[in-house]
């Protein structure tokens, strides 16, 4: 029983590339599945950052308006402090 080498060799090289083309087709298939649930779990991450931005923005805008009113407040207190010592320095140089 003489066995010809180049056909059992060409066919040990078919059979592991069907072998391997039927690997890569299963790991694909799950790859894709994986990229679906990365996807979505990436779109939930994103909803709820928006969620998210918007409670930041509420609070940027109600410490920028917080912000003004207290420096028009403390911009009254020292412009009446400042015309209190004016007049204190004016009666002084007056005398």
């Amino acid at each position: 029983m003489l066995v010809d080498i180049d056909a059992l060799f060409s066919v040990i090289l078919y059979t592991l590339g069907c072998i391997l083309l039927i690997i890569l087709i299963v790991l694909s298939i799950k790859g894709i599945k994986t990229l679906k649930k990365v996807n979505n779990l990436i779109d939930d991450v994103q909803e709820k950052s928006n969620k998210i931005n918007g409670i930041f923005d509420f609070v940027d805008s109600t410490t920028d308006f917080m912000n003004g009113f207290v420096d028009k407040i403390v911009g009254g207190i020292s412009g009446l402090l400042a015309k209190m010592f004016n007049k204190k320095k004016e009666e002084d140089k007056d005398e």
